[in-house]
């Protein structure tokens, strides 16, 4: 492809996505997924167990 065609290409892209009201900021995704997945909650953290040292038998 050449520079001006991928130019071209470009500037239909930017033209087809303002005539549908494409959100180029992302915020409409982050809201509907948002809606679909719901957020993350942080799992509690334990203390780690003391290792302790094994006695031979």
């Amino acid at each position: 492809m050449k520079k001006i065609e991928s130019k071209e290409q470009s500037e239909r892209f930017r033209q087809t996505a303002r005539e549908l009201e494409a959100d180029e900021t992302g915020e409409a995704f982050e809201r509907a997924f948002g809606k679909i997945v719901p957020p993350k909650t942080p799992k509690p953290t334990k203390e780690p167990e003391p290792k302790t040292k094994k006695t031979r038998k």
